[in-house]
C-alpha cells in the first residue's frame, strides 16, 4: 500500500493535471465523528459501512464543505473541518450524499454543462437521502439543500409567470434538460446547456446570466452540501474500481436501514449502460486541459535562465481521428462516426482527420466544423489498421492521442508503433473482442 505522503501526492497531482484547481490537501487517519459514524454504520448500514472503509481522508479549508473522488483503485474524501463539525448533526447525510455520487455514476454520466447535471444530480440524491433510515432514525441534510419536490412544486419568482411542475421521471439527464428550459425562461441571456462556450472547456456559461432574472436561477438551485470539481477528477478506473466496492457491499447487506430510499438504492444497483458517445466524452475531456507533448523555441518567450537565446514554448494538443471506411463498414457506421466528429471538433482547435481501409486514402489536416458535408468517402475495400500507425509515425505524431472508428474486422496483429492513447470506438454485434492496446468502446 502507498504511504500517506504518496496518497497525497496521488490526490493533489489529478487535481492539478485536469487543470481545475490545486487545493492544499492533507492526508489524516480517520477523524473521531467519522469513525463514530463508522461504528453506527457497521451494525446498522453495513452497505455504506463498506465504503467508509475504503476512504483516505484527506483535510483542507480550501474548499467549503466536502468533496470525493477515485483516483488509482482509491475513494478520496476531501473536507473542511469548520464545515463537517458545524454540521455535526447532518454529517451522516453529507457523507452518503457524496456516496451516492459515486454509485451513480455522476462523473460517467456527465452532461456538457457540468454546473447544471450536479444540480440536477443533487436534486435526486437529496430527495433519496431524505427517505433513508438508519436504526429508524430519519437522516437529514444541512440547511439550504435542494430537492427534487423544489420542481415537482416550484417556487413563485417575483416578476415572472408561474413556473410549470416538472412531471418527468426522477432521473438526472431529464432533471438536467428540465433545468436548462427553466433557465433559460429565466436568463434569456445565458447560454444553453449543449453550448461549450468559447473557452471550450465543456462547462458552459451558466455562470454568466443576462436578461430578467440574471442570478435567480442560481440562487434556487445551488446546493451547498459539496464541492463537484473534486468528482470530475476521478481517473479512468473509477467505474470498475467502483463496481468492485459496490459488490462488496452487497454482500454486507442493509442492516436495519428502512424507508423507500433503500428501494430506490437497490432500483440503482442494478447494472445500466452508459451511452457511448458519454463514454468517449469522459476519456477526450482530459484531452482538452492538457498541452500537446511537443515543444518549440520562440523569441516571443523569454528564455527562462535569461540568455540570449529564445524561450520555449508548448504547442498545444492536437487529436488524430482514424475512419474506417472499408467495405465491411456500413452507411450507418459512417453517419454515426461523423455525427460524433461534428461534436468533436467544437472542443478541439486541431483535428485532423483520415480516412483508411487498406491504405490511408484520405487526410484533413485542418478538419473545422462542417466538413462532412463536402467530404467524399474514399475507399471501401478491405481492412488493414497497420496503415493507420504507419502514417502516424511517419507525420511524427505518435505522441498525439489518437480515435479510430472501425468496425473491427481486421487482423489484431498489429504494431502500434510506440503510440501511447489510442481509443477504439468499434460498431460491434454479439460479445466483441476487444481490440489490444488502448481503450475501447462498443457500440451495439
Amino acid at each position: 500500500m502507498p504511504d500517506e505522503q504518496t496518497q497525497t501526492e496521488h490526490a493533489r497531482s489529478a487535481l492539478v493535471a485536469a487543470g481545475i484547481f490545486a487545493p492544499q490537501v492533507r492526508r489524516i487517519r480517520i477523524p473521531p465523528l467519522f469513525e463514530a459514524i463508522s461504528l453506527r454504520w457497521i451494525k446498522h448500514a453495513p452497505f455504506f459501512a463498506e465504503f467508509m472503509f475504503r476512504f483516505h481522508f484527506f483535510e483542507t479549508r480550501d474548499i467549503p464543505s466536502t468533496g470525493v473522488n477515485c483516483i488509482r483503485g482509491n475513494i478520496n474524501f476531501y473536507f473542511n473541518p469548520d464545515f463537517i463539525y458545524r454540521e455535526r448533526d447532518t454529517v451522516e447525510g453529507v457523507i452518503i450524499h457524496e456516496i451516492e455520487h459515486l454509485i451513480r455514476l455522476h462523473r460517467e454520466r456527465m452532461l456538457e454543462d457540468p454546473p447544471l447535471f450536479y444540480a440536477a444530480a443533487d436534486m435526486l440524491i437529496n430527495e433519496n437521502i431524505k427517505t433513508l433510515k438508519i436504526n429508524n432514525t430519519l437522516l437529514t441534510l444541512p440547511q439550504g439543500a435542494r430537492y427534487l419536490a423544489m420542481i415537482r412544486n416550484p417556487p413563485s419568482v417575483p416578476g415572472s409567470p408561474a413556473l410549470p411542475p416538472y412531471t418527468g421521471e426522477p432521473v438526472t439527464e431529464p432533471v438536467y434538460r428540465w433545468l436548462a428550459a427553466l433557465r433559460q425562461d429565466l436568463q434569456p441571456g445565458a447560454a444553453p446547456a449543449n453550448d461549450t462556450g468559447s473557452d471550450g472547456n465543456g462547462t458552459g456559461k451558466s455562470g454568466a446570466a443576462t436578461g430578467h432574472g440574471a442570478g435567480v436561477f442560481e440562487g434556487m438551485f445551488h446546493s451547498p452540501i459539496d464541492e463537484h470539481k473534486f468528482l470530475e477528477t476521478s481517473d479512468e478506473v473509477a467505474e470498475s474500481t467502483l463496481g468492485k466496492i459496490i459488490e462488496s457491499a452487497l454482500i454486507r447487506g442493509w442492516g436495519t436501514m428502512g424507508g423507500t430510499g433503500v428501494y430506490a438504492l437497490q432500483a440503482l444497483l442494478k447494472p445500466t449502460a452508459i451511452p457511448w458517445t458519454q463514454r468517449l466524452r469522459r476519456l477526450l475531456s482530459p484531452l482538452l486541459y492538457d498541452y500537446g507533448p511537443y515543444f518549440e523555441h520562440t523569441w516571443a518567450r523569454r528564455n527562462r535562465r535569461n540568455l540570449p537565446l529564445p524561450g520555449i514554448r508548448r504547442l498545444s494538443n492536437k487529436l488524430v481521428i482514424a475512419v474506417d471506411t472499408s467495405g465491411s463498414l456500413g452507411e450507418q457506421g459512417l453517419q454515426q462516426f461523423f455525427t460524433e466528429i461534428e461534436k468533436i471538433v467544437k472542443d478541439f482547435s486541431q483535428l485532423i482527420v483520415i480516412q483508411w481501409d487498406t491504405s490511408i486514402t484520405n487526410v484533413q489536416e485542418t478538419y473545422k466544423s462542417g466538413d462532412w458535408k463536402s467530404l467524399t468517402i474514399k475507399g471501401r475495400g478491405g481492412t488493414k489498421v497497420q496503415c493507420v500507425f504507419d502514417w502516424m509515425r511517419e507525420q511524427g505524431y505518435t505522441k498525439y492521442p489518437l480515435l479510430i472508428f472501425t468496425d473491427g474486422y481486421f487482423d489484431y496483429d498489429f504494431n502500434v508503433l510506440g503510440i501511447q492513447r489510442i481509443i477504439w470506438v468499434v460498431t460491434a454485434t454479439g460479445s466483441p473482442q476487444p481490440i489490444p492496446w488502448g481503450k475501447n468502446i462498443f457500440l451495439h
